[in-house]
């Protein structure tokens, strides 16, 4: 990875990240914890968490104080996060690479046998739960950007996605590519070349986030992203 700091924007290249994927020779697994919690903050024990590649497939568990940790052979994996009386949780595929710490958070919304209401004409409305969207990158890695939102809008080529509002509190736009992770009240997305631009912040790797408020730019150059935050 490279940092490029100039004035008030941080300019991030994110080859090492992005590199391809792992080798089936990479023998050491890498190392995934986290937190599960509810929409309030609360944490979850006994949440089940499925880590699935395309022949493997590892189950972990929130302890009582719901954290949870996994040994990921190195691989794509796709994530399922699960716990009775609560919605699905879910984010991008991302690439397990041998030797490396990762930290994965989880917030779950609660479901239950309330989860529509009747609106206007008798129509069910979900009141519960992000809607998603795959979105296509030009990268070669296999893996795709995951957007969560409330809601979706078109307009001049441009898609803008806003926050899940529930009961009067408002959820963040989730979009997350490999390990990235940015929430924002509101993104745009620009199909033409797979750019997100929005304010918000950033969450890495390490579980480090950056000070919400942030503006976000993610671009796409020789199929590796880049990510320039401005204050």
């Amino acid at each position: 990875m490279s940092v490029r700091i100039c004035a008030l924007t941080v300019a991030l290249a994110l080859a090492g990240a992005y590199q391809g994927r792992p080798t089936a020779e990479s023998a050491t697994p890498a190392f995934v914890q986290g937190i599960v919690s509810n929409e309030v903050g609360a944490r979850i024990a006994g949440a089940e968490l499925q880590f699935a590649t395309e022949d493997n497939r590892i189950v972990a568990q929130t302890w009582s104080n719901g954290t949870y940790d996994a040994k990921l052979p190195p691989g794509v994996y796709a994530v399922r996060v699960m716990h009775s009386g609560f919605c699905e949780g879910r984010r991008g595929s991302f690439s397990a690479r041998a030797g490396a710490e990762i930290r994965l958070d989880f917030g779950l919304l609660r479901c239950g046998s309330d989860d529509y209401r009747v609106g206007v004409g008798g129509t069910l409305i979900n009141r519960l739960g992000y809607d998603s969207e795959e979105l296509a990158t030009p990268t070669v890695d296999g893996l795709k950007p995951l957007v969560l939102f409330g809601e979706r809008k078109e307009s001049d080529g441009t898609v803008h996605y806003s926050s899940l509002v529930l009961l009067d509190r408002q959820y963040p736009v989730v979009y997350t590519y490999d390990l990235l992770t940015i929430k924002a009240p509101y993104l745009t997305y620009s199909p033409k070349d797979h750019s997100i631009d929005g304010n918000g912040g950033v969450v890495w790797q390490d579980g480090s986030s950056t000070q919400n408020g942030s503006r976000i730019k993610v671009t796409f150059r020789n199929d590796v992203p880049e990510i320039n935050l401005t204050k």
